[in-house]
């Protein structure tokens, strides 16, 4: 039975070229000959971009005793053990997905210019830039980093590495973390 698998599997995969879904139409997603049939189609893909580790062509699981003449460090033996890094194959969907809904220049900063600004009550500031749009504070800034009202700046808005956006004023060495009001 598993010969028979392993063909359609082959025949599935070349002709759909995803190897996960030539693995759904063979196996229960709850099984593990599921999980084993997307170990061996990994294998298999890093196989065919020749980046075979060399724990795999050495043919042992990549543990080595002290003392056997190799003068690598512990870290560079551990490296051996971790499997490949496959960043072509499997969620490089998801990952272009992401690309696409943030768009070509989200992570291009833009430059701004600040003609007002507000403190309220809560003492987080709210900034009118020239093309109208008003963004606020999400934290609030010390006393000495916090901008004049009356004085126009000028600056960039970028977006942060873990969400959200950050203002950076010109001459001003704080970054002031805000969000779009309107």
């Amino acid at each position: 039975m598993p010969v028979i698998a392993s063909m359609v599997l082959i025949a599935a995969s070349a002709v759909t070229g995803d190897p996960v879904a030539a693995c759904r139409a063979v196996n229960d997603l709850r099984s593990p000959a599921y999980v084993t049939c997307l170990e061996d189609a990994l294998r298999r893909a890093v196989a065919a971009r020749g980046a075979v580790p060399e724990s795999e062509r050495r043919g042992d699981r990549g543990e080595r005793p002290h003392g056997d003449g190799d003068d690598r460090s512990e870290r560079q033996r551990d490296d051996d053990r971790r499997p490949p890094a496959v960043t072509h194959e499997l969620g490089a969907d998801q990952l272009e997905q992401a690309r696409r809904n943030r768009g070509e220049d989200a992570d291009q900063p833009i430059a701004v210019e600040i003609v007002q600004v507000d403190y309220g009550a809560g003492q987080l500031a709210t900034v009118t830039l020239a093309n109208g749009q008003q963004w606020r504070e999400t934290s609030t800034t010390p006393r000495g980093k916090r901008l004049v009202a009356g004085k126009s700046y000028r600056g960039r808005i970028e977006r942060g590495a873990v969400g959200g956006y950050r203002l950076y004023v010109d001459g001003i060495k704080h970054m002031y973390t805000v969000r779009r009001l309107r």
